[in-house]
Order: structure tokens, then sequence, then C-alpha cells
């Protein structure tokens, strides 16, 4: 996780009881995972008018989802009272995107920018507390590129099958947190992989081509890098990088380009055949090791030419 957001007046968030939705749901996440100093934090879920109206007047105060009241910089951020807002998670991110921008955390400007506020967005606009309308959700969702449009229903109805009887607040209390807790998840991984994708592209961008191209070598793991190689250049067979201590051999797809096993690989290279340096050789021949790059790039020399 990147470095945290420094809000040093904060004590409490205040949001509605009652059935809760993803849009405060995932702004009390985005709360928790980007500010500092969050652990004594009070969660108040409540529609009690003076409490409400405490909050308001109380700039240490998160009220979020109620109070019909749009205040950034005194933490009031509801958006119910002008249909031209986006929903709180989204009000929430602007806020701490300010705040990173000012306090010069490149990271978290990052990482808000997007995926987080990405996934706020697309979030926003069916917001359940704003248009509670069928047909629009579901005109909003067709129109999501997949997976997303999957992951945005997905997420919805699984934060939402974590209430239980709305009438027992207490019991929704603890409901919340692990909903919290679960959109935390959520989000981190969708977080991790923005920054492994962007870790890829440097990987991909600095490969080295070999034998004609027909196999590229890298300088780390790339998830899918098949994909990759497809959509580029069909002429790549095989793909060399280090993992684990060792040095994998990968086919781009096994039903044209297969490994040999040991013995068909020992009878190929003759006496360039060294036991000592192969790792392991799958069985259907899509992926091995050696221990050595060197030692990988002999390997292949010998099967695709």
């Amino acid at each position: 996780m990147s470095k945290l957001i420094i809000i040093n007046n904060n004590k409490k968030i205040v949001t509605h009881n009652g059935k809760f939705h993803l849009d405060e749901v995932m702004a009390v996440a985005i709360l928790f995972m980007y500010v500092h100093n969050n652990k004594d934090w009070e969660i108040v879920r409540t529609r009690d008018p003076k409490i409400i109206d405490d909050a308001k007047k109380d700039s240490a105060t998160w009220l979020l989802d109620l109070g019909l009241t749009y205040e950034m910089w005194d933490k009031n951020l509801d958006h119910h009272q002008n249909e031209n807002l986006p929903s709180t998670q989204v009000l929430v991110t602007d806020y701490l995107m300010r705040l990173a921008e000012k306090q010069g955390n490149v990271e978290v400007i990052e990482e808000l920018t997007f995926p987080i506020r990405s996934i706020a967005n697309r979030f926003s606009d069916w917001d359940t507390g704003k248009n509670n309308i069928v047909p629009r959700y579901m005109e909003v969702i067709n129109k999501l590129p997949e997976p997303f449009s999957s992951m945005v229903e997905n997420l919805a109805v699984t934060v939402a099958k974590f209430n239980r009887d709305i009438s027992d607040d207490e019991v929704q209390h603890a409901q919340f947190i692990k909903a919290v807790k679960f959109v935390i998840q959520v989000l981190e991984n969708e977080v991790y992989e923005y920054r492994m994708e962007k870790k890829a592209d440097k990987i991909w961008s600095t490969r080295k081509s070999l034998f004609d191209g027909k196999v590229v070598l890298l300088n780390g793991y790339i998830p899918k890098w098949e994909s990759r190689a497809k959509a580029e250049d069909k002429n790549i067979q095989f793909a060399i990088y280090p993992s684990i201590g060792n040095y994998k051999i990968h086919s781009v797809d096994s039903r044209k380009y297969v490994i040999p096993q040991l013995d068909e690989l020992s009878n190929l290279m003759g006496d360039e055949y060294s036991p000592e340096e192969i790792v392991f050789v799958h069985a259907n021949g899509f992926i091995g090791a050696t221990t050595s790059e060197i030692y990988a790039t002999k390997v292949l020399s010998f099967i695709v030419n």
C-alpha cells in the first residue's frame, strides 16, 4: 500500500443506519485504505437529527451519504440533495485526491486516479440512494465493457447480501464493518492488479528478441504474457523469464509449440544436453525450467531452429 494521506483532524465517521449500500460502504473502505491514523475512528450509523447536525458542525467528523449537505472541506459529503453530484464514494475520492495533490503524494494520486476513481465512477451512476430505478441501473450496467459490468453488478449484489434485519442496529453495524473489510480487500486487489500491469508494461517494453523473433527474453514474469505476444507479434513461440531462482521456458501456445520431454530433449540436443541444468518439463510441454538464462536460451536454440 502507498504512503497514506496525512489528515490530522479525524475522530469519527457518521453514515446512515438501516440497509447499507455499496456507495457508503466503499466510501468508508477508501478512507480506511488511504488516510493515516484511522485505528481509533468511531463509526456511527444513525438517522438521529441531532447527531447529524453535530456532525455537520464538527470538522473532525466525516458525514457520509446523509445530511443533505455537500461541504467538502468540512467533510460533509452527501449527494442526495443534488442529482448532479456523484455518489458518496466519488466525493470521498475527490477529497482525498485534492489532499494528496497538496501533499505531493504521487503514489496515492496515481492509485486514486486509477483504479480507485475509475471504479468509484462506474458505481456512482446507479447508486440506489439516488437512482432507485432498476431499468436505469441495468442500462448503465449494460454499457460497461466486460468484465467490468460483471464486477459492478456482482460487487453491488455481494455487498447487499451482507445486510441482515435492518431493524437490528447492532447486528447491522457488525455486518456493515464486515462489508467494509470485504470491499477494502476487493479494492486492494484492484490496486495490486493495476500495479502489476504497469510493471508488466515496463518489462514487456524492455524485452529482447532472440532467434529471428521466435523467442522473447523478459527480465521478469508477466501474467498473461501470451496475450501480449499474440496481439503484437504472431512470430513469437516462446518466452524466457526468471522465476523463483530458475529460468522458465514458456510456450505461447502449447497446441503449436511444445517443449520436448527429457528423453526427446536429450536426443535433440546431443552432447549439449545437461540433465543437471534442467529443473523440470511439464508433461504437456507448455512450460519448463532451467537453472540459468544461458541454458534456457541454449535449449530453445535447438527447439526453434
